[in-house]
């Protein structure tokens, strides 16, 4: 009975380190991105920012004018 509880203690040891391995790339992929974003600014439309604005497409969010905001 002792050699049942030694393999299922091994057993779930393994499971939570893979389980955390798979967790850690995951986080590690996401901060990282993939070049694949697309970065926009934002134009406020109208009085106070209310009515219809304007999108653009940029490289870097550091291109917004000082009436836009950035949209990542």
């Amino acid at each position: 009975m002792t050699t049942q509880t030694g393999k299922r203690w091994l057993v779930q040891i393994l499971v939570t380190a893979g389980v955390a391995a798979t967790a850690g790339a995951t986080i590690t992929f996401a901060q990282e991105g993939n070049g694949d974003e697309i970065h926009a600014c934002v134009s406020g439309g109208g009085v106070l920012g209310l009515g219809e604005g304007s999108l653009r497409v940029v490289e870097s969010p550091s291109e917004c004018n000082a009436n836009e905001s950035p949209l990542s």
